[in-house]
């Protein structure tokens, strides 16, 4: 999706860094989460009739509509059908205005499948143009189909006054928003409809209407169709200063007494998938119990004293020889775009859950460093031995 050449541009800011591969390009080559994450510095908020792009140029894939990626945490959408290309191509995809906030913005690259969807990313931007842009909307930021009729995918966000609560009707079908971002995604194997348009509706909570037809756009030679999730609904409270709260849903939990927090604040916590979780190392096993992991938010909230985080683990993704004695939590740091652990308080085996403190939020998984065989595999010394009992000794991640 682009817009025209003789809009005038109002602001412009790269990101902090110049490029990044996302997904495996080698073979026994691995993702690395430090050039998957790209933060932008917007020196101001957006403004009313503003609209804004992220802009990338883009080689591996046909497209943006065949990129996954997440924008300030949101989940990530995208790059269900993929359509690849060798050349390197110019990119632009709205984003919410909404969304986009004064000082870092927060972009991940993801994929759905790390080796057969491995793309390149480089020169990162916002792209903010004063060009009048309604207050309520529906923007389509892709609309593409499969080259044999059997997928279609439609992506985008509604905007304005009450956007995060209006209902929203694809071909029929009520279809759930995440904070005013959806996504829609139809495969039908045994038939080809050689879908050309979908019927868009979107009702806002004051009875108003936006209809649009959406015209599908194929993918060019044989592209491929990902298996799509659905976002997971979270759970969320308002938390009041100086009084304790508890917010918990299946495999995840938080708890803080009295003096915690400096101001009111509204939390959530939302189970993750594969695809929402920045890449790990390749010694960190990921065990976590009722999904990949758990996004905890507002990102970066942190507490005047630590708070009591649970998590589950599911026993059957322990790696033979561990046992749940070797798993901590880690949280992904993004400022370093690094895994790191945080300090374990209690081991509830019964319960298959590890408790911890922390003192911020973010995304949070239960893991296990995986020792290799071999002493001289990654620089481990002779006294790290596997003949060792499982648990008597640890590594430190990514200090």
């Amino acid at each position: 999706m682009g817009a025209p050449d003789s809009v005038a541009v109002a602001l412009v800011c790269d990101a902090d860094i110049a490029a990044g591969t996302i997904g495996v390009v080698t073979v026994g080559g691995l993702d690395d989460a430090r050039d998957n994450v790209f933060h932008l510095h917007l020196s101001r908020e957006p403004r009313p009739g503003e609209r804004i792009w992220l802009a990338y140029e883009l080689n591996g894939l046909a497209d943006h509509s065949a990129v996954a990626r997440s924008f300030n945490h949101a989940p990530v959408f995208g790059g269900v059908i993929v359509g690849r290309s060798a050349t390197w191509s110019h990119q632009r995809e709205p984003l919410r205005r909404e969304d986009v906030i004064m000082g870092r913005n927060t972009v991940q690259f993801a994929t759905r499948d790390a080796n057969r969807c491995a793309y390149r990313i480089r020169n990162v931007r916002l792209v903010v143009e004063p060009d009048g842009a309604e207050d309520r909307d529906v923007v389509i930021a892709s609309a593409v189909g499969s080259a044999d009729g059997t997928a279609t995918y439609v992506g985008g966000f509604l905007t304005g006054a009450g956007s995060t609560a209006a209902r929203l009707i694809i071909d029929g079908h009520e279809v759930p928003s995440v904070s005013g971002s959806f996504e829609w995604f139809e495969h039908d194997q045994k038939e080809s409809r050689g879908r050309r348009a979908v019927a868009v509706q979107v009702i806002y909570p004051n009875g108003s209407e936006i209809q649009r037809t959406v015209h599908i756009e194929r993918t060019a030679g044989t592209g491929l169709v990902l298996p799509f999730e659905r976002v997971e609904t979270c759970v969320a409270t308002n938390v009041v200063p100086d009084l304790p709260f508890s917010l918990g849903l299946r495999g995840a939990n938080v708890a803080a007494d009295s003096a915690t927090m400096a101001q009111a604040l509204r939390v959530s916590i939302t189970p993750l998938r594969a695809v929402d979780l920045a890449p790990l190392p390749a010694d960190l096993v990921n065990v976590t119990g009722h999904g990949r992991g758990f996004r905890f938010l507002p990102d970066g909230t942190v507490f005047k004293k630590p708070v009591a985080l649970s998590l589950a683990f599911d026993p059957a993704l322990l790696p033979e020889g561990y046992t749940p004695a070797d798993i901590r939590t880690y949280y992904f740091d993004e400022g370093v775009r690094s895994w790191k652990s945080v300090p374990l308080d209690t081991l509830l085996a019964c319960d298959t859950l590890v408790r911890s403190f922390t003192t911020h939020f973010t995304d949070y998984i239960n893991g296990i460093i995986q020792v290799p065989e071999s002493p001289e595999t990654m620089g481990y010394t002779p006294t790290s031995s596997r003949t060792s009992r499982p648990g008597m000794f640890r590594r430190a991640l990514l200090r």
